[in-house]
């Protein structure tokens, strides 16, 4: 009878406790309950792993399919390597890619023996008349992508943005079973055609986007099918799928060699040996680009525009369908005006608009490496003079901008930079900065005049606090103090820094000492910005830029403080699926890393560094937190064997792309990355 009646007592000592604790016991279970929907998920959504092809092995693949291409010789019937004898899930897809183009693909069927799949690519290449055909030049220049599926896994596709946020982006492909029949849609044709980043979760914030684009991989998969036009892939009952594969691609041809396969994450291949000499080269590979986008004359410059019925014109910055049509717009740019925005996957640029801002920043690293690649390994000083030569076209543009401009006092001895009727403080603060280190690293004081006189500009700009008014009536002569935009408070501060350096006036150093208390003190005096920092890498670098001058300590512990807020962004390499994120600063995987942040914030931390050596409190963690994000720049910046998916390669290379799965390259990403790369270089281990 014990047994019975203690069950009962138990059963009524839950009953007690429900009827005490009901919120804890409800929350309990549905915590549950969540970890069961969780761990359901993952093993219903789960791939399983593989084993990667051996290099040697891998090496052969790629012999076997360069033989096809390159000779008439006879194919092997028989592979050497015995991981090529293996059966793998399947399929394989053989792709050879030249100048963007994928001019030849082959995939083979699901559950297939590795070498029988290339075997069949490779005839295929004996049969294709267009590849037979190829140049020399071309042949070379060509390059093979081989991808293996390994695993697949079903996929949520309801609610849409769920299944937009389903695929690991530039990783998984997305495949569609309709009627007995499969397409794919594979890692590298999701970034070719930019659906990766194609989602607009919300309707009416159009700027954000995130997650794949539904629509338009539907579309993809039905004209794949044949079953678009006429309607029958939206009518039909399709079945979704992710899957994974194992990429590497052939690599480039240099000095009449290619070396072995490179692995393939992301669209990325593995990043050359870290130490300070690779980060010289990529400081030389980033300043080559700028100079490549410098109009040395006058000139029209094309901007493509893709048109479809029914849906809004877009600049054409990625592979596009059959129902799309181009149009050409051409716009002038002026003699020292820097190609902003380029698309290395469809060879256009952007010329709608100008950042004169940016302009400036971009100056300012070419003088930057003017200045601090002399007499460095590897370095020629024809290269070195190239940047000054630089610095010096870009900086008779801001010029010639002033002298036509009508932003001038006479009373108060000050000339700002404007195109228009109304102008911003940063377009004059940072011109400023691009003078004063040009002029600090060349020893050339022809500018000197005119950056006294933006020096007044800003100066008359600053209000009785240390805070700038941001924006200024040229036509009225009037300071328009309402509005208040990022950056320019902290750019005007390092122009003001860099001005009293350069020409000793203690103006300029009252200015940046009013200038950084506000920015380090009454400008987070809000409640709510006690919790968190704004964007003021531009103020630590000035913090820096004011020693010995001006030494605070209010200005050193705020920068500590910022690097320790941005430090507890920055990926760590703890996680395996995000492994190329590491040293870059974002929130969540969901979104990969951004490279201007991972090239702005290290700016102010090794200007932070240097301040703290300054001080004698040596902050080695900050020096830790910029090698991190040297190692991602390095990662990620675009080099000859990288850019097997772009038109122009060699052009391309040493540009610095907006992220992982985002090809755009604006002007000022390369100017950030490379003025903190060439700053830091020190930092940087031999």
């Amino acid at each position: 009878m014990s047994g019975p009646r203690s069950q009962v007592d138990l059963l009524g000592q839950v009953r007690r406790v429900a009827r005490r604790h009901p919120v804890a016991l409800g929350s309990c279970g549905a915590v549950a309950a969540l970890v069961g929907v969780y761990l359901g998920v993952y093993w219903w959504a789960s791939m399983p792993g593989f084993d990667p092809l051996p290099a040697e092995a891998r090496a052969e693949a790629m012999e076997l399919l360069a033989v096809a291409r390159d000779s008439k010789g006879l194919l092997p019937r028989r592979p050497r390597r015995a991981a090529l004898r293996r059966k793998v899930m399947g399929p394989v897809f053989v792709k050879l890619y030249l100048r963007g183009e994928a001019i030849f693909e082959h995939r083979s069927r699901t559950g297939v023996v590795l070498w029988d799949a290339l075997l069949a690519a490779a005839r295929r290449l004996r049969g294709d008349s267009r590849i037979q055909g190829l140049s020399e030049g071309d042949r070379q220049l060509s390059r093979f992508k081989v991808d293996i599926g390994h695993g697949r896994a079903p996929i949520v596709t309801r609610p849409e943005v769920l299944f937009a946020m389903s695929l690991v982006p530039g990783v998984d492909g997305l495949g569609v079973t309709v009627r007995g029949r499969t397409a794919y849609l594979d890692p590298d044709e999701s970034l070719r055609r930019g659906l990766v980043t194609g989602y607009q979760p919300f309707k009416f914030v159009r700027e954000f986007k995130a997650g794949l684009h539904v629509a338009d991989a539907d579309e993809y998969l039905g004209r794949q099918l044949g079953m678009w036009e006429d309607g029958r892939y939206r009518r039909s009952a399709r079945r979704y799928f992710r899957f994974r594969t194992e990429g590497f691609v052939e690599a480039p041809w240099v000095e009449g060699k290619r070396t072995g396969p490179l692995d393939v994450y992301r669209g990325n291949t593995p990043a050359p040996r870290f130490n300070r000499q690779a980060v010289i080269n990529a400081c030389v590979a980033g300043g080559n680009y700028v100079m490549r986008q410098l109009m040395r004359r006058r000139g029209r410059v094309a901007m493509r525009v893709a048109l479809r019925k029914g849906r809004r014109p877009k600049l054409w910055a990625h592979i596009l369908g059959p129902a799309w049509r181009l149009r050409t717009y051409r716009k002038r740019l002026g003699l020292g005006q820097f190609k902003y925005i380029y698309y290395p996957l469809t060879d256009n640029y952007d010329v709608g608009g100008y950042s004169l801002p940016r302009h400036a920043g971009t100056t300012y690293a070419l003088a930057l490496l003017y200045g601090r690649l002399k007499g460095r390994p590897g370095v020629s000083a024809r290269q070195v003079a190239r940047f000054g030569e630089g610095a010096r076209v870009a900086i008779r543009y801001l010029t010639d901008m002033v002298r036509r401009g009508r932003c001038r006092s006479e009373a108060h001895d000050y000339v700002c930079v404007a195109r228009g009727g109304i102008t911003d403080l940063g377009s004059s603060a940072l011109p400023l900065v691009a003078l004063m280190e040009y002029q600090r690293q060349t020893g050339d004081r022809q500018y000197e005049r005119l950056g006294r006189r933006l020096a007044n500009f800003l100066l008359y700009m600053q209000r009785g606090d240390g805070e700038f008014c941001h924006r200024y009536d040229v036509g009225a002569r009037r300071k328009l103090c309402k509005e208040k935009l990022l950056y320019y408070s902290g750019e005007a501060a390092l122009a003001l820094a860099l001005a009293y350096d350069q020409l000793r006036d203690d103006r300029y150093k009252e200015a940046t000492r009013r200038a950084l208390d506000y920015l380090t003190g009454e400008s987070y005096w809000p409640l709510t910005m006690k919790f968190l920092f704004g964007e003021d890498h531009w103020t630590c670098i000035a913090a820096e830029a004011a020693w010995p001058h001006i030494r605070r300590k209010q200005y050193a512990r705020f920068c500590y403080e910022f690097a320790a807020f941005q430090r507890r962004q920055q990926f760590l390499a703890t996680e395996k699926a995000v492994f190329d994120y590491e040293g870059g600063y974002g929130i969540t995987p969901f979104f990969p890393p951004h490279l201007t942040p991972a090239g702005s914030r290290t700016e102010a931390m090794v200007s932070t560094y240097s301040l703290s050596r300054h001080r004698g409190e040596a902050q080695e963690v900050i020096r830790s937190q910029v090698v991190r994000a040297f190692k991602y720049i390095l990662r990620h910046q675009v080099r000859l064997e990288n850019s097997y998916l772009f038109v122009r390669p060699r052009f391309s290379v040493g540009a610095i792309r907006k992220s992982p799965i985002k090809y755009e390259v604006r002007i000022d990403y390369v100017q950030h990355t490379v003025a903190a790369m060439i700053r830091g270089l020190d930092l940087v281990p031999r």
